[in-house]
């Protein structure tokens, strides 16, 4: 009953929307058909035949969030896996893990990078396209979120902020700069960010084991007392150059550094059962991890109807980690003595061609391609001492991945009302992996996607249109999902188990249909209902096996899988209800998605972590031209989840509230005050195992608490 509580009053503004419409309706002023590119008039959301939603810079900057995925979490129809004030992954149609693919200017971001070490101060918009398009990776099952940093140049501009945060389990500092100037023909802008945060949480364990007749046979508490701290750095410049013949040149750079440490003691408390070997353990780690990411590209324009752009780019991921663990036993002995330390360095080059033309009356026709390397070596030391046994092991990992994309795209525009867009992407990907604890694993896939998108705009109306989409996407097989190698786990068991990798693995390859339809009230206010269904082919699912001695989880195609979902989304002033009303701006959103694999028997037989309903509502309010003040509630729910036969997990749902208020000072400065996760509502995981002889669960609880942000913010 919460969930269903929560749900309706997250409806409570669509509700009002709907008597507001058919009041409304008789009454509005014709408006004329809007040509796509016409100046003033263009809206991308709209107008754009290959749909997409655009996240503005004021939207991203609005409650001054030092986390890119706290940005992403208020967008309608993403939601975030773990516990709120902890980031997560990202997820899109409920989906994580792969399906949702994460763009960097257009390009995929380097694998092991977290976009919440990029700071949203350098962050110029959001695109978020529910279909593919062939101009970009079709590794988009769920859809894609692509980030563009700043590109816009003001003249003389100086942006500042400084941001503090305080909550019971964290403290927060982030400050940022930009700069940017134009010259005759050179323009160029530099942000700069530093972020640095403690976190401190005790999160609440409980391991128990059942006979399979309801009856507990061993039960153990624990609580994990969790310190985490962590710097981040950023630069971002851009260069712009005006050339002769009307060409230009762009240099676009995102230098970043980052480190974690993190202290985890634990101590377990038996209430039932024999203790485990390791009732004591410690944890101590640290992570650092520095990225080069530098791109150049150049445009020329032919002539007035024909553009060829070229661009390069290269990416160095440098990372160093080392992780202590001590265990100790029953009478305080050392049983566990291990330290790893890994060196991992990646390196990768990209070069593309891109030529756009208008063939004939009303085609917009692109047609390029996409080449792109990347290197990975990886070695690992790790030394340890367990119930009197000395080891020591090194292993050292190499993978090269290659991929080539050629790709042709048409946007015909058949009148005002109606338009087509056609594309074609055939991607290629080599994967070579050699290392010296197993055999050379090598891995290729070829994937041809079609993509169909229409935009019909109805007769008799310039506020209705409808979508239609067709597309064949896939999710490529990462290289480290191939490697066959063990990575053990501190306390081995089917919860807990050890993790490999399956050097037989291939893609998930998925058929998707997309539909919707949209009502414009005004320019930027509207309703859109939509609707979608997939088809995806050697599901990778994970498998839980014992092979004599200990527990492993790899991954393994598992023959097809289906999802399927709908999505209210609206937005609209007030205004539009009771014409004297305050400026107020609503926004609302409902999705709810299903999936089913066949191989893995129901109920609850869902994509792993897949979010089956989640909904967003926000308020903002306009007081006056210096003051500014909203706020937005986001719910997603979890529930039972069926993995396979013998694994299931269980999450709690997850209630957001984040309050915002912004004073302009004067026309230098303005401060922003904001509260995150203000129900502080404590956030369960349940990993469980289950068989004919009983049941294995692992329960975590994770406290949440109140963040409070202060913003001061000057331009000079």
């Amino acid at each position: 009953m919460p969930n269903y509580r929560a749900c309706a009053f997250a409806a409570l503004p669509a509700l009002l929307a709907c008597p507001a419409y058919a009041a409304d309706a008789p009454q509005a002023t014709p408006q004329s058909v809007e040509i796509k590119g016409e100046a003033g008039k263009y809206n991308a959301r709209r107008d754009d035949t290959a749909a997409k939603v655009v996240v503005t810079e004021a939207e991203i900057a609005k409650y001054g969030d030092t986390s890119l995925t706290d940005v992403l979490k208020r967008q309608a129809g993403i939601t975030l896996d773990g516990a709120p004030g902890q980031g997560g992954g990202i997820r899109m149609r409920g989906l994580g893990n792969g399906y949702t693919q994460i763009l960097i200017n257009g390009e995929a971001a380097t694998p092991g990078f977290s976009i919440d070490s990029l700071a949203p101060s350098l962050i110029e918009k959001i695109e978020i396209s529910r279909t593919a398009t062939a101009d970009t990776s079709t590794q988009a099952i769920a859809g894609s979120i692509n980030i563009i940093l700043r590109k816009s140049v003001k003249a003389g501009r100086r942006e500042a902020k400084v941001t503090l945060g305080t909550a019971d389990v964290a403290k927060t500092l982030n400050s940022s700069l930009m700069i940017a100037d134009k010259l005759k023909d050179f323009s160029y802008s530099v942000g700069a960010n530093f972020n640095a945060l403690n976190f401190n949480q005790d999160p609440d364990i409980v391991e128990q084991e059942d006979d399979g007749q309801g009856h507990l046979t061993a039960l153990r508490r624990a609580t994990r007392a969790d310190a985490t701290q962590r710097r981040m750095m950023s630069l971002a410049p851009r260069l712009q150059w005006a050339l002769d013949g009307g060409s230009t040149l762009v240099s676009q750079s995102l230098f970043n550094f980052s480190r974690v440490t993190r202290n985890a003691p634990r101590s377990w408390n038996i209430e039932l059962g024999e203790p485990p070997q390791i009732l004591r353990d410690k944890l101590n780690s640290r992570v650092d991890q520095t990225l080069l990411k530098s791109d150049l590209t150049w445009t020329r324009r032919i002539d007035p109807q024909s553009q060829l752009e070229l661009k390069g780019g290269g990416t160095l991921l440098d990372g160093d980690a080392r992780f202590a663990e001590l265990g100790f036993g029953g009478n305080g002995a050392t049983v566990l003595d291990r330290i790893s330390t890994v060196d991992e360095r990646q390196s990768g080059g990209t070069f593309g061609g891109k030529y756009r033309t208008q063939l004939i009356d009303k085609h917009t026709f692109v047609a390029g391609w996409d080449l792109a390397r990347t290197k990975r070596h990886e070695t690992q030391l790790r030394t340890e001492r367990q119930l009197g046994q000395a080891l020591s092991d090194a292993t050292q990992y190499r993978s090269v991945v290659d991929r080539a994309a050629l790709f042709a795209q048409d946007e015909w525009t058949i009148d005002p009302k109606l338009s087509f867009y056609l594309g074609l992407r055939w991607e290629s990907i080599r994967t070579r992996s050699t290392g010296n604890d197993f055999s050379p694993v090598e891995n290729r896939s070829n994937v041809i996607s079609p993509i169909l998108q229409t935009l019909w705009k109805l007769p008799n109306s310039d506020k209705d249109q409808v979508r239609l989409a067709l597309s064949r996407t896939y999710k490529a097989v990462e290289p480290a999902q191939l490697v066959p190698r063990l990575v053990r786990a501190l306390e081995n068991s089917s919860v807990t188990p050890d993790l490999s990798g399956n050097p037989l693995l291939k893609p998930e390859l998925a058929w998707g249909l997309d539909a919707s339809y949209e009502h414009y009230f005004t320019e930027d206010s509207l309703i859109s209902i939509s609707a979608y269904t997939k088809r995806i082919d050697d599901f990778i699912r994970p498998n839980l096996r014992f092979n004599g001695e200990r527990w492993v989880l790899a991954p393994t195609n598992d023959g097809r899988a289906r999802t399927h979902g709908v999505e209210i989304e609206t937005k609209f002033p007030l205004k539009l209800m009771w014409n004297q009303a305050p400026a107020i701006d609503v926004r609302f959103s409902l999705a709810r998605n299903w999936s089913s694999v066949d191989q893995v028997p129901g109920p609850d037989n869902r994509f792993a972590d897949q979010t089956p309903v989640s909904a967003t509502t926000g308020l903002d309010y306009q007081a006056s031209p210096t003051f500014s003040a909203g706020g937005t509630f986001t719910f997603s729910n979890g529930g039972p989840l069926q993995i396979s036969r013998t694994q299931f997990t269980y999450a709690t749902v997850r209630r957001d509230l984040d309050l915002y208020a912004l004073w302009k000072l004067n026309p230098r400065y303005q401060a922003r005050l904001s509260v995150m996760n203000l129900l502080g509502q404590s956030y369960r995981f349940v990993n469980g195992y289950r068989d004919g002889s009983g049941s294995h669960q692992l329960s975590t609880e994770y406290p949440v608490s109140p963040l409070l942000r202060i913003t001061l913010e000057t331009v000079f």
